[in-house]
């Protein structure tokens, strides 16, 4: 009784995520219907799969953002409340693309009264997350480098 429940989550999730990106995908503009299936690791949007490198990171960490989003919402998913994206830049993806995904994920997760963690590495934070609310430690540069050796 629970898996059609949350598979409706899962995808309200995904395509109000899909919907805000700033990439060439039409499909994410106008999602419409999602379909994915973990035993074959696929995901679909309004039919189709395939996508340009940067669109298909952006796809699987905006997934991995709903399944968090939807672990907020109903208590008896069994999801851990804690996330690492590691890369949303990868596929060539532009920096404004990634900093549009970053402000998506600080803006979905603002108002959440669940406790939940998510860490993302990037090479370039957008500039209202630039700040000792979200960050922790220090920032690495060509001169200064992540480990001290």
């Amino acid at each position: 009784i629970r898996e059609p429940e949350i598979k409706k989550i899962i995808s309200e999730e995904l395509i109000s995520i899909l919907r805000l990106d700033i990439g060439s995908e039409k499909e994410f503009k106008q999602a419409e219907t999602v379909d994915f299936d973990f035993a074959s690791n696929s995901i679909s949007i309004n039919g189709k799969s395939a996508f340009s490198e940067s669109g298909m990171i952006f796809l699987y960490n905006s997934f991995k953002l709903a399944l968090l989003l939807a672990s907020l919402k109903k208590e008896y998913v069994r999801i851990p409340r804690f996330m690492i994206l590691d890369g949303i830049e990868n596929g060539g993806m532009e920096d404004s693309r990634s900093k549009n995904f970053q402000k998506i994920i600080h803006d979905k997760l603002l108002n959440s009264n669940v406790e939940f963690q998510i860490i993302f590495a990037t090479k370039s934070i957008e500039p209202s997350l630039d700040n000792c609310d979200y960050i922790i430690g220090d920032t690495f540069s060509e001169n200064k480098k992540s480990l001290n050796v």
